[in-house]
This record gives structure tokens, sequence and C-alpha cells, in this order.
């Protein structure tokens, strides 16, 4: 699944792949003030180069208009994005570009490994956490829907690193990283309670006082601003 990578640090947002930040080239055909159709027949012209850099990715976006036709356009990767300024006009703007979009393309790329390597297997180990919360509680008479202890854990997460839901695909990287250390400590948390005879109430307010006590300590004003 696709997902926004902004880097406004260096003006450009990029796309999550599974594998690849991509460059949306409607957004590169605007930073190099050209009309978007010519850009993308420029492309096509030396497919072959581009496609020896990577799979060639085309979409069509619906149409604008009411009764107008969908917009084709391209996801190219930093090696394609490059080769679109290697075969434009080496002015010192188009020079600015290219180490602006290295720039890019570095942070989109940690962002990416961050959300890989640290936030989604934290993700899923703090679930399973979660899950133990509520079959802990549904055998002792709870009867709180299972969903509701997935639903607290990430609000509480969420409050911890002060975002709204909906917010996390605009974390950076940073906060991803940041994002990942919370739910590792809310599992832990979890498991530890319950292995010491607390019930399942008590081990949320544990993980609420794990988590406050985190951000307390470790996560400054700016890194929530990101």
């Amino acid at each position: 699944m696709a997902y926004l990578i902004p880097v406004p640090e260096h003006d450009f947002d990029l796309i999550g792949s599974t594998s690849e930040p991509l460059l949306d080239s409607r957004l590169l055909a605007c930073k190099l003030g050209v009309k978007h159709r010519h850009l993308l027949r420029r492309i096509e012209q030396h497919y072959s180069d581009y496609a020896a850099l990577g799979v060639m990715r085309f979409e069509s976006a619906k149409p604008q208009v009411l009764g107008g036709r969908p917009e084709r356009f391209a996801f190219l990767n930093e090696d394609q994005a490059m080769l679109v300024l290697t075969y434009t006009r080496n002015t010192p703007e188009i020079r600015a570009m290219k180490a602006c979009l290295i720039q890019a393309f570095g942070e989109a790329r940690r962002a990416l490994a961050a959300r890989n390597q640290q936030y989604l297997p934290s993700y899923r180990h703090a679930h399973q956490a979660a899950s133990q919360l509520a079959e802990y509680a549904q055998q002792h008479g709870s009867t709180t829907p299972a969903q509701m202890h997935h639903i607290n854990l990430e609000k509480l997460v969420n409050k911890t690193i002060g975002i709204d839901k909906g917010q996390r695909a605009s974390l950076n990287t940073a906060q991803l990283t940041t994002l990942g250390c919370c739910y590792v400590l809310a599992a832990e948390s979890v498991q530890h309670a319950l292995a010491a005879g607390a019930d399942h109430k008590q081990a949320y307010q544990a993980v609420k006082a794990k988590l406050a006590m985190f951000k307390s300590l470790f996560m400054p004003a700016s890194l929530l601003e990101g």
C-alpha cells in the first residue's frame, strides 16, 4: 500500500511503497516548471533508459473536472527521477534540484526503514499484548469487546506522542522511531503486569504510567511537533 512521506525541509513529498520511496511525475513537472504531459512524453520517448533503472510504475488519476479524461502519470524511483534531471538542461536551478532530491530521497529512505524495521514489528508486538489483555479480561468476566482494548492502546500511544488518529502517515523518522518505542514499552508493561498477577485494569494503568514516564523523560516538545 502506498502512503505519503512528507519531506518538508527539502520541499518534496515522496510516496512510500513496500521497498523504496517514489516521486510522482506530476510533482516533478511542477518543480521543473513544465507541463506534465510534456514531461511524461519525454519519459515515454526514453522508456528503455528509465526501465533499466527499475520497474516503471504508471498510474491513472481521476479527472479533475466532470467529463475530463483520466490523467496518466508515473511513480519514479530515485535513479529515474535523477535521470529526468540529467536529460534536462543543466542550469544552476537544476543542479540545486538534484541536490535537493538526493537529500529528500535519503530522508524518505530513513523514514521507510524506520517504518518497516521498527514501527511495524513493535506495532504487532503491542497488539499481541492487547489481545492477551482482552483474553484475560474476558476470562475474568469482563463484557468489554476485545477490540476496545486495541482501540484504547492506540489512543494512549497517540496521546503520548501528541498526534491524532490518521496522522501517522505524515510522521518523520524520529517520530516513527519514538512511536515504535512506545509500542515496545506498552507490550512489555502488559506482559510484566499480567505475569505479576495484576488484572487487566491494573495492567492498562501500568501501560499508562510507563508511557507517561517515557514522555516526561525522553520526548522534548520539538520532537512532538516534528
